[in-house]
């Protein structure tokens, strides 16, 4: 089915119009003449169909046979996208020059991202690229991918790994940093409780433990004594794992009716060009029509042709007109805002790695009745422990 299709595409098509007093006989003509018609159909007295450009220069003794006659409605193909091509030349070279100039300039890089630094100076990276080939406006099959990665590598002892690949015009240089291991400090130390609570275990690596399970510790009582350093005698950094029961409490509100402020489609904007250290205002704002608004800011980097140490950025400020609307909420609906509210800020105060034991949901009464307002408290059990350097002679 698709193979006959492309062979009538580009074979060309006429779609036509049979009229006369038995236009069926033209139809039994053509299919005695081996002449295909298809999606033949009758409106009224005439009969419309599809024929093959090639077929249609050779119906006329048979139009003449069955007494009809064949109006072209219209034609699709191949043939006739040429025809319509011929008087539009310059179209057609618009158009080949537009997929030359297209193919000629993806070859060339017009983008250089680096991506995955940490620590890492982004400037450097690009510098040392650049140093090697890598560079807005350079050709992508001059550049040695290789080469670059290596230096990099050899340049920058903090690189663990690199790769260089481009993704269209844009090269892409992706960095992994090595991670070394913090050097840990041999200053003599307490350990002490970072916060209030109830030991539930308790192991000593170093130091003398002062406190036991089921003891009651507030924020900044040790836990694990060390001892500062005599003279010649080192002293002891004391460590440890100390974990205890502790509470957390987090509350969240929501209003049954209150006004929101909503934008009402009404708005204006203003633009600037940076470049370096020049700032060129080409749209301004001088007075706001609007009482109350919302503000949106965008700012973009623009590449610059074969440069990327100028700074080139756009700057769009949007002020959206708001008017305040009445909202009004169901209370099932606000007590569920409440309790999101209260577990985001009870997950930004308990460690991820806490034990968590019990969780109460409280929903409070209050004598504002357009509010309503919870209170969720948890019990988890956590390593309180902390490490706090003995200062000389304490």
């Amino acid at each position: 089915m698709l193979l006959t299709r492309l062979g009538n595409y580009f074979g060309g098509i006429v779609y036509i119009r049979i009229q006369g007093i038995i236009p069926e006989k033209f139809v039994n003509l053509c299919l005695a003449n081996n002449i295909l018609l298809w999606n033949v159909i009758k409106r009224e007295q005439d009969l419309y169909a599809y024929i093959r450009l090639g077929d249609f220069f050779v119906i006329r003794p048979l139009v003449k046979i069955s007494q009809t006659r064949v109006e072209v409605l219209g034609y699709n193909g191949f043939p006739f996208f040429l025809k319509k091509m011929k008087h539009r030349k310059m179209l057609v070279i618009g158009a080949l020059l537009f997929c030359f100039l297209l193919d000629y300039c993806s070859a060339f890089v017009w983008f250089v991202d680096v991506q995955g630094l940490q620590n890492l100076s982004k400037s450097e990276v690009l510098r040392i690229a650049y140093e090697q080939g890598l560079r807005v406006g350079s050709k992508k099959d001059t550049i040695e991918q290789k080469n670059v990665e290596n230096t990099l590598l050899l340049t920058v002892p903090e690189i663990a790994w690199v790769s260089v690949h481009f993704m269209g015009t844009r090269a892409v240089i992706e960095v992994v940093e090595k991670t070394f291991p913090k050097e840990e400090s041999k200053e003599p130390a307490h350990v002490v409780a970072d916060k209030d609570g109830v030991i539930t275990e308790m192991i000593v690596v170093a130091g003398q433990g002062v406190v036991k399970k089921d003891d009651t510790v507030k924020k900044g009582d040790i836990l694990i004594k060390g001892e500062s350093s005599l003279g010649f005698t080192p002293g002891i950094r004391a460590s440890g794992i100390v974990k205890a029961k502790v509470w957390y409490e987090s509350y969240g509100e929501d209003w049954l009716v209150r006004l929101v402020p909503q934008r009402t489609g009404n708005r204006v904007s203003s633009f600037k060009l940076t470049l370096g250290n020049e700032q060129f205002v080409l749209k301004r704002v001088d007075e706001l029509p609007f009482a109350t608004y919302d503000t949106e800011v965008s700012i973009k980097k623009i590449p610059w042709w074969r440069n990327n140490t100028l700074p080139v950025e756009s700057t769009m400020q949007v002020f959206y007109e708001t008017l305040p609307v009445l909202l009004e909420k169901s209370r099932e609906a606000c007590l569920e805002e409440a309790k999101r509210q209260a577990l985001a800020a009870l997950t930004e105060q308990i460690p991820k790695n806490a034990q968590i034991l019990t969780r109460n949901i409280e929903v409070m009464s209050l004598d504002e009745p357009n509010v309503v307002r919870v209170k969720i408290r948890v019990e988890a059990i956590e390593n309180i422990g902390k490490i706090l350097t003995i200062v000389q002679g304490g």
